[in-house]
């Protein structure tokens, strides 16, 4: 089989082997230590098989599904960014980060570096609110390409529940702590004259 595809490989794709299954290059990065776990992860699931149409808008390397909840997304962040392009910029990156499955900090520091500045917590709630709801309608490689919402009924969820609103406890820094900004130095010395 695999004689046979070499022949449709292109230098430049975004995709190549590993063992006996065709992975996305990115996993070379970590050389393919992510691959057992996300094969360990699809144990199980059923495989997603999108209708002939929607399959072939996968050849653009830059589809994905604008799902209802995505519109949500964006008419919210639609109000908080000016600039058209970047509400579409941070929209495509939150739906990358949902579909890579991150941390939740990673969402906030995207949102920092696009500028956004909260009014208070009923917005940053509001806003993880409509990410854990993207994230649930996100198709995703552990899932074997079905959304966690899709995986519900049959027992195998990947739902995000939405946080707590407890508040956050700030651990106090010491003097002779090391600087939580990580510049090496004593806190004393750098962030805490």
């Amino acid at each position: 089989m695999f004689s046979v595809l070499l022949t449709y490989i292109y230098m430049d794709a975004s995709y190549c082997f590993w063992d006996e299954y065709i992975v996305d290059v990115d996993f070379e990065e970590d050389d393919f230590d992510g691959v057992p776990a996300l094969l360990a992860a699809r144990k199980g699931k059923p495989r997603y098989a999108p209708p002939q149409e929607e399959f072939l808008k996968y050849s653009d390397w830059d589809y994905y599904e604008e799902t209802p909840q995505l519109m949500a997304l964006k008419q919210y962040l639609t109000g908080l960014i000016d600039d058209p392009d970047m509400v579409l910029d941070t929209l495509d990156e939150i739906h990358d980060l949902c579909a890579a499955e991150v941390r939740t900090q990673e969402y906030f520091d995207l949102l920092d570096a696009t500028g956004i500045v909260f009014d208070g917590m009923e917005q940053v709630n509001k806003i993880m609110q409509l990410i854990a709801d993207v994230h649930n309608n996100t198709r995703l490689r552990s899932n074997y390409g079905h959304t966690p919402n899709e995986l519900r009924p049959v027992g195998k969820s990947n739902l995000i529940p939405f946080p707590s609103s407890q508040p956050i406890q700030n651990e106090k820094i010491g003097r002779n702590d090391p600087c939580p900004c990580g510049s090496g130095k004593k806190y004393k010395k750098c962030c805490g004259r």
